[in-house]
């Protein structure tokens, strides 16, 4: 089955995959709209990876839509301290510390949990494009050809296509200078800390079952990850928000604004 991908004309020779323009819930005519928007200028680029279904329920997709017509979206850049504290995560690990600890505050007010930092450029300047979830062997080819040409690639994941990248990851340790995690799913095992993901938050649902949610039932089956302890940053959000419950999954983001 071939992914659906949506992205600006000037970055679709990066890749020999077939892929679909649209599907499920997922006009033609949207399709050709948003890619069309997309800043064809930057050289950083931001793919929003649905999970399972997404071009029906359209959870992220409704993400990156907004993003492209409101251009609301912000990246802190990253910088020496995301690899420090890498590095730091990554001794820990090798030392079988725990792991289970507060996300690195990369001098925020914790009261804003988050939202104000010290930096003081946000990079607004950003390429959008958009994958369903069955994307690996897409990224497997479109990902390598990107960061030879000089491009920066950074990932916001959800579900299924959480898993994905991260499995791409693990597999050819690819260059990703950020990514974004939103309660992955899939029966797989994290076994390490790839060594090119330059910054890693993983958000996710902390309880399942406390409050009900047929959202829920995707994770419940297919095995939420939940805390991933080769991530930067964990970060748990209790119920009532539920698994497609991306928008606040992101807003407590320490990377990114919307």
């Amino acid at each position: 089955m071939l992914p659906v991908v949506i992205m600006p004309k000037h970055i679709q020779n990066f890749t020999k995959q077939q892929y679909k323009l649209y599907s499920g819930n997922i006009s033609p005519q949207e399709s050709l709209r948003l890619a069309d928007l997309t800043n064809t200028e930057s050289k950083h680029i931001l793919c929003f990876i649905g999970g399972f279904l997404d071009t029906y329920c359209k959870v992220l997709y409704h993400i990156f839509e907004e993003c492209i017509l409101r251009n609301n979206l912000s990246i802190i850049p990253s910088t020496p301290c995301d690899i420090q504290y890498k590095n730091m995560q990554e001794n820990s690990i090798n030392n079988n510390q725990n792991l289970h600890t507060n996300t690195p505050t990369f001098n925020n007010k914790e009261s804003d949990f988050g939202k104000e930092t010290s930096y003081t450029k946000f990079d607004t300047h950003l390429c959008f494009m958009y994958s369903s979830f069955n994307c690996f062997d897409f990224l497997k080819d479109f990902i390598p050809n990107i960061i030879h040409a000089g491009y920066k690639f950074s990932a916001i994941s959800h579900s299924w296509g959480a898993k994905n990248i991260i499995r791409l990851c693990l597999q050819y340790d690819f260059c990703i200078d950020t990514l974004i995690t939103l309660d992955c799913v899939g029966h797989f095992t994290i076994t390490h800390r790839p060594s090119k993901i330059k910054r890693w938050e993983n958000i996710y649902i902390t309880d399942f079952y406390g409050h009900y949610a047929r959202e829920n039932l995707a994770p419940i089956i297919g095995h939420g990850q939940q805390f991933i302890s080769y991530a930067d940053s964990n970060i748990g959000i209790p119920p009532p928000a539920h698994h497609a419950s991306v928008s606040d999954m992101l807003k407590y983001s320490k990377i990114v604004t919307i």
